[in-house]
């Protein structure tokens, strides 16, 4: 006795013999012809894409330095904006930092002064 039949007490029944052979039709020359057309545009289409490399998912490859306690220096890359912060007695002139190996949305503010250096 099969395992499937022990627990569920039938046979089982699989996709494959859902149909009663009686039921089976008899295929029209046109109706194979559309299947196999479609069939191979399917297969054409599912080429192109496996075949297209896609230039936005390949991300350069910078070196990057590390030192011997897994630390490394950040590089600023570009100053985005500049802002003068007014506080009571002072004003602060403040630069936003682009920084190598980060997105636009990880710039920073820092300080002027410093980013001369």
């Amino acid at each position: 006795m099969a395992l499937f039949e022990a627990l569920y007490g039938r046979k089982r029944r699989a996709p494959l013999f859902w149909f009663d052979m009686k039921e089976k039709r008899n295929l029209g020359s046109d109706l194979v012809c559309e299947i196999e057309d479609t069939v191979k545009l399917i297969c054409d289409r599912l080429k192109a894409l496996s075949d297209r490399s896609d230039p936005s998912h390949v991300l350069p490859v910078e070196e990057i330095k590390v030192r011997s306690n897994l630390s490394y220096e950040e590089e600023p890359v570009v100053i985005l904006e500049r802002e003068v912060k007014v506080l009571h007695s002072k004003t602060v002139p403040l630069v936003k930092v682009l920084w190598r190996n980060h997105e636009t949305k990880e710039a920073t503010w820092e300080l002027e002064d410093i980013m001369r250096r």
